[in-house]
């Protein structure tokens, strides 16, 4: 049913850039489900096996999801529909208790899937404007003489422009899905400090990129 979809996601990843470091995500969400099952112990896993009934529905769902997206050409909510469709059949077959075992890995899989381009470009460009904004502040810091007029440094003897590859969206998809990770595997119950690890990938990868900007 997802050949094709699964297929074509894989070129996308294998030539954007942005989204380069998706393909560790299915290895390590794999990896993740064999240690968490590990962890409660096979015999254990295997006895609150109980498929509900509930999960055909979720797969249905998904199923519905996947035509919809067909239907208006929207490879972000056909891609999504596989999560859905994916959480239906571990529902339907290993049951509520194993798949809240098993949430966190399927939900990682989430970093994996492209944004829609109404999302990405407008984030895109925004991140283009801090990165922009921080860098001037930066240069006049260090006192050194620059204009910025929008997404564009005027220096004494040439201009830089802050493209879109330059905005630090690349970095702050990675580093997101990084934190993360982290938050899961360094700080596991603690759902404050779990939060602030996801969220401070936000300011690192802006501040970051800023600083790249400015020694460019």
């Amino acid at each position: 049913l997802y050949r094709s979809i699964l297929s074509g996601w894989l070129s996308f990843v294998q030539q954007d850039q942005t989204y380069s470091y998706a393909l560790l995500i299915p290895p390590v969400a794999i990896a993740l489900a064999f240690l968490k099952i590990q962890g409660v112990g096979w015999k254990q896993f295997l006895a609150d096996t109980k498929g509900a009934p509930i999960g055909y529905l979720l797969i249905a769902a998904g199923c519905l999801l996947l035509l919809l997206g067909r239907e208006a050409l929207l490879l972000f909510v056909m891609r999504f529909s596989f999560l859905v469709v994916l959480a239906g059949v571990l529902l339907a077959s290993l049951g509520w208790r194993n798949l809240k075992r098993l949430a966190f890995p399927v939900c990682l899989l989430l970093f994996a899937i492209p944004l829609p381009a109404t999302v990405y470009l407008p984030l895109s460009a925004r991140l283009q404007l801090v990165s922009s904004t921080l860098a001037g502040h930066g240069l006049d810091l260090l006192s050194v003489p620059a204009l910025r007029q929008g997404n564009i440094i005027v220096l004494p003897n040439a201009s830089l422009e802050v493209a879109q590859a330059c905005s630090g969206i690349h970095s702050l998809f990675a580093l997101t899905a990084t934190a993360t990770l982290a938050a899961y595997l360094l700080v596991e119950g603690r759902r404050l400090a779990q939060t602030l690890i996801v969220l401070s990938a936000i300011p690192i990868s802006i501040i970051f990129n800023a600083l790249r900007i400015i020694v460019t």
